[in-house]
Protein backbone atom coordinates (compact mmCIF):
# COMPACT_ATOMS: atom_id res chain seq x y z
CA UNK A 1 0.00 0.00 0.00
CA UNK A 2 1.48 3.33 -0.99
CA UNK A 3 0.16 6.39 0.82
CA UNK A 4 0.91 9.99 -0.13
CA UNK A 5 2.89 12.11 2.27
CA UNK A 6 0.62 14.37 4.29
CA UNK A 7 0.86 16.77 7.24
CA UNK A 8 1.42 15.17 10.65
CA UNK A 9 -2.23 15.59 11.64
CA UNK A 10 -3.16 13.32 8.75
CA UNK A 11 -1.15 10.50 10.37
CA UNK A 12 -3.72 10.29 13.15
CA UNK A 13 -6.40 9.44 10.61
CA UNK A 14 -4.06 7.26 8.53
CA UNK A 15 -2.98 5.08 11.46
CA UNK A 16 -5.53 2.31 10.72
CA UNK A 17 -4.40 2.14 7.07
CA UNK A 18 -0.75 2.11 8.11
CA UNK A 19 -1.44 -0.63 10.65
CA UNK A 20 -3.23 -2.73 8.03
CA UNK A 21 -0.30 -2.30 5.64
CA UNK A 22 2.22 -3.14 8.40
CA UNK A 23 0.42 -6.38 9.24
CA UNK A 24 -0.26 -7.43 5.64
CA UNK A 25 3.32 -6.92 4.44
CA UNK A 26 4.42 -9.26 7.24
CA UNK A 27 2.06 -12.09 6.34
CA UNK A 28 -0.75 -11.41 8.80
CA UNK A 29 -4.28 -11.90 7.47
CA UNK A 30 -6.08 -8.59 7.89
CA UNK A 31 -9.37 -7.42 6.41
CA UNK A 32 -10.11 -3.72 6.02
CA UNK A 33 -13.65 -2.62 6.90
CA UNK A 34 -15.32 0.78 6.45
CA UNK A 35 -14.98 1.44 10.19
CA UNK A 36 -11.88 -0.53 11.14
CA UNK A 37 -10.26 -3.86 10.43
CA UNK A 38 -10.25 -7.51 11.45
CA UNK A 39 -7.01 -9.36 12.19
CA UNK A 40 -6.93 -13.15 11.99
CA UNK A 41 -4.70 -14.55 14.70
CA UNK A 42 -1.67 -16.63 13.75
CA UNK A 43 -1.92 -19.08 16.64
CA UNK A 44 1.19 -21.09 17.41
CA UNK A 45 2.56 -20.42 13.95
CA UNK A 46 3.42 -16.87 14.87
CA UNK A 47 3.83 -13.90 12.55
CA UNK A 48 5.78 -14.79 9.40
CA UNK A 49 7.53 -11.40 9.21
CA UNK A 50 10.02 -10.62 6.47
CA UNK A 51 8.32 -7.40 5.36
CA UNK A 52 9.47 -3.81 5.00
CA UNK A 53 7.13 -1.46 6.88
CA UNK A 54 6.60 2.10 5.63
CA UNK A 55 6.25 4.05 8.87
CA UNK A 56 5.46 7.37 7.13
CA UNK A 57 7.20 9.29 9.95
CA UNK A 58 4.81 7.85 12.54
CA UNK A 59 6.64 6.60 15.62
CA UNK A 60 3.63 4.48 16.64
CA UNK A 61 3.78 2.44 13.44
CA UNK A 62 7.58 2.14 13.55
CA UNK A 63 7.57 1.01 17.18
CA UNK A 64 4.69 -1.43 16.63
CA UNK A 65 6.53 -2.99 13.70
CA UNK A 66 9.72 -3.38 15.72
CA UNK A 67 7.86 -5.01 18.62
CA UNK A 68 6.08 -7.35 16.19
CA UNK A 69 9.45 -8.15 14.63
CA UNK A 70 10.86 -9.23 17.98
CA UNK A 71 8.49 -12.22 17.89
CA UNK A 72 8.24 -12.79 14.12
CA UNK A 73 9.77 -15.81 12.39
CA UNK A 74 11.70 -13.57 9.96
CA UNK A 75 13.11 -10.11 10.52
CA UNK A 76 10.75 -7.16 10.15
CA UNK A 77 12.32 -4.02 8.67
CA UNK A 78 11.16 -0.43 9.03
CA UNK A 79 12.01 2.16 6.37
CA UNK A 80 12.81 4.92 8.88
CA UNK A 81 13.08 4.85 12.66
CA UNK A 82 14.60 8.30 13.27
CA UNK A 83 11.31 9.73 14.56
CA UNK A 84 11.32 7.28 17.46
CA UNK A 85 14.26 9.07 19.07
CA UNK A 86 12.26 12.32 19.17
CA UNK A 87 9.42 10.85 21.20
CA UNK A 88 11.06 7.86 22.92
CA UNK A 89 14.86 8.24 22.94
CA UNK A 90 15.38 5.17 25.15
CA UNK A 91 13.32 2.82 22.95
Amino acid sequence: MSLPMQPSRWRFFAAPMLTIAMLAVNGVAVEELPDGFIVTGMGGRGVPGGGLVEARHDHRIAMSALVMGSAARAAVSVDDIAMIATSYPAF
